[in-house]
């Protein structure tokens, strides 16, 4: 069972193999492409004392292509006019901002990013569409698009409008899985290696051959930008004001993580400008409740950071119990908590397609303030943007835990409500 969910398993058959089994366990988790690991140690060997052995493990191969393998990919992307970069959570891992920076600049290329690489590139940086890879617009774009670079995408089917996406005929791919070539969508090029190496391979043989700028297509990715951000704005309604007072207070390396609620899903993992690399976690598998935990942990790696969490009263039910564990450790993670009283995305299905009748999406929620509170949490409720954005702001610069709760019923609707991810029971419904 457990090889199944994870990317790997081990068992011990005796207790002296434990070292070594969790030497190759934490290798194997650690080595890309990254992954669970799980070592099971039957309860009768957990008491057994065992001498330690040493151990000496062989450096994993990496062995980057030739320049002489690399020069088709060069020659393809000196010759396009209309390249797209999308970076995915391989780049994030291997730490190659910087490369993807560089290759963007070099090509004046536009770029994408999924929602673990969000930061990769500053979406202050008019060449960085960023994270609307669903968005008519940008499907249309990708489409008429001469050269796709991917680095260490899954493309996975909520990212791709489930794998409906048409991907130019020229398609380089570079991933340290050699079973991601071709996995959902072809490559004209697949390079097997770690995104950063393969990447400053590629930039220093760009380099010397100086490409020539795309002034006219810079201008067009950056007025791609502006639409996009521009159709999500128009539909906040009431929560334009929230966001604003986020981007205000909320400091530039902050580590903002996402649960699955309605705001976060919608503007929050779209409009919340991030700047830099690993400033972002989201539920990547969709499932509601894991935000708090994953908030407690980035704080507890980042003491000096600054973790801001979205989350809704749903989500935050399923392990609110850990609010103990981020006061006990100290962990002065700022909490946005959206109550509108049930499961949102589920009610505004619901409501869509039966005619306003709605059952098990409503939630009898409780004192979230005296909840917070009891846990060792500063925290407030709030009704309006005003109130908002003095909670927010004083919760930010506290350095102490803080749950602000925003009363959603009070703030109102958005503009344009949300009933699910393209792809599944979605209905996108004026107000």
């Amino acid at each position: 069972m457990l090889k199944s969910i994870s990317k790997q398993a081990y068992r011990l058959r005796r207790p002296e193999q434990a070292p070594a089994a969790f030497r190759r366990a934490i290798l194997e988790a650690m080595s890309p492409p990254a992954g669970p690991v799980s070592v099971e140690v039957p309860i009768d060997f957990q008491a057994s004392l065992i001498a330690v052995p040493a151990l000496i493990s062989s450096p994993r191969d990496s062995r980057l292509p030739s320049d002489t393998d690399l020069a088709p990919a060069v020659e393809r992307m000196l010759l396009a006019r209309r390249p797209v970069i999308w970076a995915g959570s391989g780049s994030m891992f291997s730490n190659s901002s910087n490369e993807v920076i560089q290759l963007m600049e070099l090509l004046d290329a536009a770029v994408i990013t999924t929602q673990s690489a969000r930061g990769i590139v500053p979406e202050t940086d008019s060449r960085c569409i960023g994270h609307f890879a669903t968005f008519p617009a940008v499907k249309e774009f990708v489409g008429k698009a001469d050269l796709l670079i991917s680095a260490g995408v899954r493309f996975r089917g909520n990212e791709t409008s489930n794998w409906s996406l048409k991907t130019p005929a020229e398609h380089i791919g570079i991933d340290v899985d050699p079973e991601a070539i071709n996995r959902n969508f072809s490559h004209s090029i697949g390079i097997v290696g770690d995104a950063k190496t393969t990447l400053a391979a590629i930039v220093r043989l760009l380099c010397v051959q100086n490409p020539r700028p795309k002034l006219d297509y810079r201008e067009e990715v950056a007025e791609l930008q502006r639409v996009l951000r521009k159709e999500v704005h128009e539909t906040l309604g009431p929560y334009q004001d929230i966001l604003d007072a986020i981007q205000k207070f909320i400091p530039e390396d902050a580590i903002l993580v996402r649960d699955v609620t309605v705001p976060a899903t919608t503007w929050g993992s779209r409009l919340i400008v991030r700047r830099y690399p690993r400033t972002t976690l989201h539920a990547s598998a969709g499932g509601i409740g894991q935000g708090l935990p994953m908030a407690i942990g980035a704080q507890i790696a980042a003491p000096t950071k600054t973790v801001v969490l979205l989350a809704g009263d749903g989500g935050l039910l399923v392990n609110i119990g850990e609010l103990a564990a981020a006061r006990q450790e100290n962990a002065p993670i700022v909490v946005i908590l959206f109550d509108d009283q049930g499961y949102g995305v589920l009610r505004n299905i619901q409501n869509a397609h039966f005619d306003g009748k709605t059952f098990a999406v409503d939630l009898q929620s409780p004192d979230y303030v005296a909840l917070a509170r009891a846990f060792g949490f500063n925290s407030e409720r709030v009704r309006s943007a005003d109130e908002f954005r003095s909670a927010f702001s004083q919760a930010v610069k506290s350095r102490e835990p803080w749950m602000v709760v925003v009363d959603s019923t009070a703030i109102g609707p958005m503009k344009k409500i949300f009933a699910g991810p393209e792809g599944g029971a979605q209905l996108y419904k004026p107000h």
